[in-house]
């Protein structure tokens, strides 16, 4: 048989309702998260001095917190597109979102949104410098940007809500600011770059006068992530695998923003989606975990077996007490401390792959991407859907199926069953083997997996799924299986079928 085709695509729940279900009444303890109103994909971050916090991105509303960042409230955006970018300065917040208008808040809770023509709609980032408000970004020449010329653009401001253009740069093709930073005075923004064949550039733009004029300096190789530290700034160039192996990149350091020293940096590897300095070293968070470095040059992780943190980070602040927070997907913040990244609030539910229903309740399973996340939603009505606790160390489910008396799930090493979908006890896989797919199969049901020092897979069958006997091998890694309640059951797997 010809090996199947795949076909990558977005899990989506779909709800139907059905006359004549009967609902069980779930218990109060169990919290609602999902589906949560507004949710927020978190991408900038700004803080004031007395500990007044606002997180916003790309969603209907933002977080804001009084405290320091220990508690988080929800409220609308001042943007209803979302906020772009944010910083504190001259005893408030700015901000800029989709729609292109300024907008400032002493508190984060009451804005004003400012009419300017034409709409600000290039800006990705700003700053203030001490005396003023910096905004820089750019666009391009056509409204999908695939096409050039473009352009990178800098606008000043006394204060947030009268804005004057100081410095624009026509791009051949390139890439214009998208983050920046300053520190005594001097501005530093990026990345520029000018694919131009007659005058190329590929760095930053530099203010050493507080934002009113610019100059472009070189870096030699593409801005990933930009941050000030002690003596002045860093950046980080994108990932290349060395000669030698491993992930290196280069890395350079100036301490006026005009001119900068280039060196080879060990690591971190995977995307890098935020940096900064922490005040004693260098913390990066990237896809392939966080990394922490003393001088830039050699990466390590931040902590030994940190609890896992699958969210994309959008943005990183230091609150006044020292501590570092992350910003990622789904309201996400999440706290440093020395054993990893510790959740202080989220909106945010697994990822859900696979569901059941019991006739009067339904069950959906998943992997989880925080510390203290359950892989478990359970719903009495298919809407309102509760997430509820299963045993330690289970943070993947791969399959759940209802056996006529009870869910049954797939969790690898161990299989899972529940009576009601709130309480789950766990039961060693057969044969130590790692179950991926389940089906009930008449009065039985069939487990699909892999067993330990074996090349390919197994099929497994259970009268009330504790006790499982080996009914097939096969020559392939099996993932799912589905039975016709007639006595045939088919497998599938990375290399074709089963039967």
């Amino acid at each position: 048989m010809a090996n199947p085709r795949y076909v990558i695509g977005v899990a989506v729940m779909v709800i139907v309702a059905c006359a004549g279900t009967v609902r069980a009444e779930l218990p109060e303890r169990f919290t609602q998260v999902w589906p949560p109103a507004g949710l927020t994909d978190l991408r900038c971050v700004a803080v004031a001095p007395d500990g007044t916090a606002v997180a916003g991105g790309a969603g209907p509303e933002i977080l804001v917190s009084s405290d320091g960042g220990a508690s988080w409230v929800r409220r609308q955006a001042p943007d209803p597109g979302g906020l772009r970018t944010l910083t504190w300065g001259d005893g408030k917040f700015l901000g800029f979102g989709a729609s292109g208008k300024p907008m400032t808040s002493t508190d984060g809770v009451q804005w004003t949104v400012y009419e300017v023509d034409p709409a600000m709609d290039w800006v990705e980032t700003v700053a203030w410098t001490g005396e003023h408000f910096v905004a820089a970004g750019g666009g391009c020449g056509t409204s999908d940007c695939e096409g050039f010329p473009g352009y990178a653009q800098v606008a000043l401001s006394t204060d947030g809500s009268q804005w004057s253009q100081v410095w624009r740069r026509e791009l051949y093709y390139g890439e214009w600011p998208d983050q920046m930073v300053s520190r005594n005075g001097v501005v530093v923004a990026g990345p520029l770059v000018n694919d131009d064949p007659l005058s190329p550039s590929t760095g930053v733009i530099v203010s050493t006068d507080g934002g009113t004029t610019w100059q472009v300096a070189q870096l030699g190789f593409g801005l990933v992530q930009l941050t000030a530290a002690a003596d002045g700034f860093f950046a980080l160039g994108p990932a290349r695998t060395a000669s030698g192996g491993g992930v290196h990149r280069n890395a350079a350091w100036s301490t006026d923003g005009v001119t900068w020293t280039t060196q080879d940096a060990a690591g971190p590897p995977g995307e890098v989606q935020d940096l900064t300095w922490t005040g004693v070293s260098f913390l990066a968070v990237t896809s392939s975990g966080t990394w922490v470095s003393d001088d830039g040059t050699q990466w390590r992780p931040a902590a030994q077996d940190p609890p896992e943190v699958r969210m994309r980070f959008g943005a990183l602040a230091t609150v006044p007490d020292g501590d570092l927070l992350g910003f990622g997907e789904q309201d996400t913040v999440v706290r440093l401390d020395r054993s990893g990244w510790q959740v202080v609030t989220t909106a945010g539910e697994p990822d859900l792959v696979r569901i059941a229903s019991s006739g009067s309740r339904w069950v959906a399973v998943g992997s989880t991407w925080l510390p203290g996340m359950e892989p478990v939603l359970v719903s009495e009505d298919g809407q309102t859907w509760l997430q509820v606790p299963v045993p330690d160390g289970v943070r993947e489910i791969t399959d759940v199926v209802w056996t006529g008396e009870r869910f049954l799930a797939a969790a690898g090493a161990v299989t899972l069953s529940s009576s009601d979908g709130l309480v789950w006890k766990p039961t060693p896989a057969p044969e130590g083997a790692a179950i991926v797919g389940l089906a009930r199969d008449g009065d039985g049901i069939m487990a699909a997996g892999e067993a330990p020092g074996e090349p390919g897979g197994a099929v497994w069958w259970s009268e009330d799924g504790e006790s499982w006997s080996r009914v097939a091998s096969v020559g392939a890694g099996l993932r799912r299986i589905a039975c016709n309640g007639g006595g045939l059951c088919v497998a599938v797997g990375w290399h074709g079928l089963a039967a």
